[in-house]
């Protein structure tokens, strides 16, 4: 049967045929009917199809309920193609309207069921169709090159823009306009516009925003009696070729991913979708360079800052990835994660079968917790075996959730497998054995956080630093246009004004930099001890004091750190809080001058002049962290019940038990640092007296001396 049909020159005169008398042949082949010429197809479930046959001349054709004591339930696929003499149809009721059954009959105006006349016929992107007010299926291209008046849904390839053909559209065919409404699912956007009405052939264009298959699509035609609805549930799909995906947790990732986001949607021409762990750091109206939040899950989930929500967003990720395979099996995907996310790579698109010519990922991290996996892995005498026994395993996870189809547990079939799910000790093994994979990192030194590698092989460890891609976050915030900086600032909520009260007093500005609430101390009277014996320490005549909280776990959740912020006031130790969504790299980059405290980060790294770097709160020694040569010095906080206090230098310091204690261990590694180390080598805050005293070694036991230095009889 013909797919394709060629114009046949209309003819004014319209001839209307008598009988026929043609032989009848079995039930089981075509029957033609003598008063139409029509013929009619026997179906497996016992009724019919009916075509033209030989009323090829008819311009009107009336289709009977039965035939032959036989149910009439379709119109044959190409059953009329090309029956150009015919304008009108009758049908008994809506029967199901074969593939290209009116293809080319260029004369058809209207479809009559029952007491209604039809004349609207729509087509989406792969040209199936609706009837307006037709309640049974229709085929593909079943009333193209008709004269009812169509609408058809175009996907402008590459972009969302959909134009929309109007043809033999006019006022007199009784529509006033054409509404439409679309979504990706119930939990998307929706897409909605007014259609004109064309005299004549005429284009539309509709942004439908997103990529995907809108299925939620829906068509109300409106005229002089009202508005009569279409569930055009077929949809229309819209494709690219290329898409970014980015499902990313923690801070410092999320702010390489945005400084690098120019140069990854290609200046806002590839689609790129964006979850975010700690959404409420972000303004979702003001992303940069094009890029969208996730558009098939709810948009106040996606910007609840709810933590377990962007974890709940993979199964919705991984759908929406095999729907866009699906329409477009040659469109390409990137995933942008964080390296202890690798197993997304697995979940996105070896699940989805998604061949790996079509795919690749970008691992990012600050460094920090990435070291400390390296290291446990890789510290070893043979790490080039370990690799090698990784990269196998990877080789064979990938076979077994590829045949799987989803995630499978891991830890107990696979060597350096802790969690069932995540390959925490993976991403530099994946890196190295997949050519479609990046790694980004901000800081991973060989001589530092590297260091137990280097120990055992300096040269595996050198490769890990130069297989891994390292970047300065000032250098990346130096590079942006200053169009791109404004961009960046809506982005982040950035509040130029933050430091004006430091500024209106002439001082200088100290940011504590939080974390958890238990990493704050675990409890309320640690977090006010450290920030008191800072205050202490620096002075109030110098500086103003800021709290800093950490994005994903901002005050407004944490009602006991509230509660210590607000007695610290009250005591005369006030911290002026900041947004605490807004990344602490972003801050010192538009205000260099401000001098940080607070507990273990890679932000520390981050300070314009070392000497800004002060106290470091919390670790059990002064030398846990790769940017302990360049800190002021170090909080520990003493066991309680401590009756003694060991230095290093093998002085001894007693202790009342029924005392809490915190000891700042003041450096002795930077040499900008060594004339404040002359004077006390420590610095001892008795929590319970409130009390700060300083102390330096002599012979076996420390002495008491002032700040200056001097002994203290």
């Amino acid at each position: 049967m013909k797919k394709s049909f060629l114009s046949i020159p209309f003819l004014a005169a319209v001839l209307t045929l008598g009988s026929c008398s043609c032989s009848t042949t079995p039930e089981d082949k075509p029957i033609t009917v003598e008063e139409q010429g029509l013929k009619y197809y026997l179906q497996g479930d016992g009724t019919y199809a009916v075509g033209v046959g030989d009323g090829l001349f008819l311009s009107k054709v009336t289709i009977p309920e039965t035939y032959k004591d036989r149910k009439v339930t379709k119109i044959a696929d190409y059953g009329f193609e090309e029956a150009t003499y015919l304008t009108e149809i009758v049908l008994p009721k809506a029967l199901e309207v074969g593939e290209g059954a009116f293809l080319g009959a260029s004369n058809l105006t209207t479809i009559t069921v029952g007491d209604k006349s039809l004349n609207t016929v729509f087509f989406n992107s792969t040209r199936k169709a609706a009837l307006w007010n037709y309640e049974a299926p229709v085929g593909v291209d079943a009333f193209a090159g008709t004269n009812l008046m169509s609408y058809e849904f175009i996907d402008s390839h590459d972009t969302t823009i959909v134009e929309v053909k109007s043809y033999n559209g006019s006022v007199e065919k009784g529509i006033s306009s054409i509404k439409l409404a679309a979504g990706l699912n119930e939990d998307a956007t929706k897409v909605e516009a007014t259609l004109d009405i064309f005299n004549g052939n005429g284009s539309q264009f509709v942004d439908f925003k997103d990529y995907g298959l809108f299925k939620d699509f829906k068509i109300k035609v409106v005229t002089e009696a009202g508005e009569s609805e279409i569930d055009f549930a077929k949809g229309v799909a819209l494709t690219a070729d290329h898409y970014n995906f980015a499902h990313i947790n923690a801070t410092y990732p999320v702010l390489l991913f945005s400084l690098k986001l120019k140069e990854i949607t290609n200046e806002g021409t590839i689609p790129t979708y964006i979850s975010l762990e700690r959404s409420g750091a972000y303004n979702w109206d003001k992303l940069m360079y094009g890029a969208r939040g996730l558009p098939v899950v709810k948009r106040e989930d996606l910007t609840s800052n709810v933590f377990m929500n962007f974890h709940n967003f993979r199964p919705a990720i991984k759908a929406y990835i095999a729907e866009l395979h699906e329409l477009n099996s040659s469109s390409t995907f990137s995933l942008y994660c964080v390296d202890n996310y690798c197993g997304l790579i697995l979940e996105f698109f070896v699940a989805n079968r998604i061949p790996e010519t079509q795919w690749d990922a970008t691992l990012l991290t600050d460094g920090s917790g990435t070291a400390a996996e390296l290291c446990e892995v890789f510290a070893v005498d043979n790490p080039g075996a370990v690799l090698n026994e990784l990269k196998a395993n990877w080789a064979n996870i990938k076979r077994d959730v590829y045949i799987a189809g989803e995630s499978i547990n891991l830890r107990d079939k696979y060597s350096y497998c802790d969690d069932p799910y995540y390959l925490f000790k993976y991403p530099y093994a994946i890196l190295k054995a997949q050519p479609n994979v990046r790694y980004w990192a901000g800081r991973l030194r060989t001589g530092e956080n590297l260091r137990d590698i280097a120990a055992k092989d300096a040269a595996f460890a050198s490769q890990i630093t130069s297989d891994i891609s390292q970047f300065y976050t000032n250098s990346l915030l130096a590079a942006l246009s200053e169009e791109d900086k404004a961009a960046f600032k809506n982005m982040y909520h950035f509040n130029d004004e933050m430091f004006s009260e430091a500024t209106s007093q002439g001082k200088k500005a100290m940011v504590i930099l939080g974390t958890s609430w238990g990493g704050e101390g675990e409890n309320a009277e640690r977090f006010y001890d450290y920030v008191r014996m800072t205050v202490e320490y620096y002075g109030k005549d110098e500086f103003v004091y800021y709290y800093k909280g950490h994005p994903g776990w901002p005050s407004s959740t944490c009602p006991d750190r509230k509660a210590v912020l607000t007695q610290l006031a009250n005591d005369g130790y006030e911290l002026i809080e900041l947004d605490a969504s807004v990344a602490a790299e972003v801050i010192m980059f538009y205000n260099p001058d401000i001098y940080l405290s607070g507990w273990q980060s890679t932000t520390f790294e981050s300070v314009s002049d070392p000497a800004m770097a002060c106290l470091m709160y919390g670790p059990k020694t002064a030398s846990t962290s790769s940017y302990d040569d360049f800190m002021d010095g170090c909080i520990i906080r003493l066991p309680d019940s401590s009756t003694s206090y060991e230095h290093s230098c093998g002085a001894s310091l007693a202790l009342d038990a029924t005392h809490r204690y915190y000891v700042l261990e003041f450096n002795n590694v930077d040499p900008g640092q060594q004339e404040t180390y002359a004077k006390h080598e420590i610095a001892v805050y008795d929590g319970t007296a409130k009390a700060l005293k300083y102390f330096k070694a002599s012979g076996a036991a420390f002495i008491e001396v002032d700040k200056a230095g001097v002994e203290i009889a």
